[in-house]
């Protein structure tokens, strides 16, 4: 008569759990580069009035006809003066990158914001969101160009 083998089983301790920590170097120690975090396209208008109704209702007509899988909501936040239209997210930088470079070539989604000083913005949510906190807008055009636009 045979008996099945049976090995004890050895308790294993489950690991420590360690704080992430993402080593990823932070540009002048305050934009990292993570291209697979959602990411977000920014219109900044640093001054000057501008339609957001009609901005919006122009990407959004651009949006469903272009980019209808993605279901991108577009909002408007201000800061100070500066009025930020956010259009996201993206699944990872290419995406938005790709999404940027596209509507940079139609201008007829910039007609609001003509005779307006605006900037086109691409960035991971923490990035944005430092660069208005620390009003860090310079050094972020730095850090997009190292980053994004090579």
């Amino acid at each position: 008569e045979s008996k099945p083998i049976t090995q004890p089983i050895q308790q294993v301790p489950a690991p420590k759990q360690e704080p992430v920590v993402d080593n990823v170097p932070l540009f002048k120690n305050l934009f990292a580069y993570r291209a697979n975090e959602a990411h977000y396209v920014a219109i900044s208008v640093l001054n000057g009035n501008f339609d957001f109704d009609k901005m919006k209702a122009t990407f959004e007509a651009f949006n469903a006809k272009n980019y209808g899988m993605l279901n991108l909501k577009i909002q408007k936040e201000a800061f100070g003066k500066q009025q930020i239209v956010i259009i996201g997210s993206f699944v990872d930088a290419n995406q938005a990158k790709s999404y940027l470079f596209r509507i940079v070539k139609e201008n007829s989604l910039y007609e609001q914001v003509k005779g307006t000083d605006y900037r086109n913005l691409l960035g991971s949510q923490r990035n944005l969101n430092v660069m208005m906190q620390q009003n860090a807008m310079d050094t972020y055009f730095e850090f997009m160009q190292e980053y994004y636009l090579k």
